[in-house]
């Protein structure tokens, strides 16, 4: 059980709340002033996770029971994120919205790197060929 601050999306204030990891799912259990204790379970592929260090994390649903959750504990932010790639991979989508220039330089870099081998490799090789060829094409039609 750890202890975070949950916002409904309707009001600015935060709402103590304890959360429980399950396997696929994390389990909100808050109380309301003047209402009754209230358990939110999210799915783990329902949310989306923005971590930001060690220490903090922000956790967004956008299920039937919409929110934010933020956790300000690194024990729990290690033990979520050990348990949340076991059930979930990283698409190419999220790795571009994670590190988005690192991926487009990185994407740049081989692309110019295939230009470069085609033009300094691969356009001289394909020359010698052609070069070695047309002499004896060209004796072939004078004869």
């Amino acid at each position: 059980m750890y202890k975070g601050a949950f916002y409904d999306h309707k009001v600015a204030k935060a709402i103590p709340v304890t959360v429980q990891i399950f396997t696929e799912s994390l389990l909100l259990d808050y109380t309301r002033e003047g209402v009754s204790a209230k358990k939110l379970q999210w799915l783990f592929t329902e949310i989306t996770v923005q971590v930001s260090d060690r220490n903090f994390i922000r956790i967004t649903s956008a299920g039937e029971e919409a929110g934010t959750l933020e956790v300000h504990d690194p024990v729990f932010v290690g033990t979520f994120l050990q348990t949340y790639r076991h059930t979930r991979g990283a698409s190419l989508h999220e790795l571009a919205l994670r590190g988005g220039y690192k991926v487009g330089l990185i994407s740049l870099i081989i692309v110019i790197g295939i230009l470069l081998a085609g033009h300094f490799f691969i356009l001289p090789w394909c020359a010698d060929r052609i070069v070695d060829q047309l002499p004896r094409s060209f004796d072939k039609k004078d004869r």
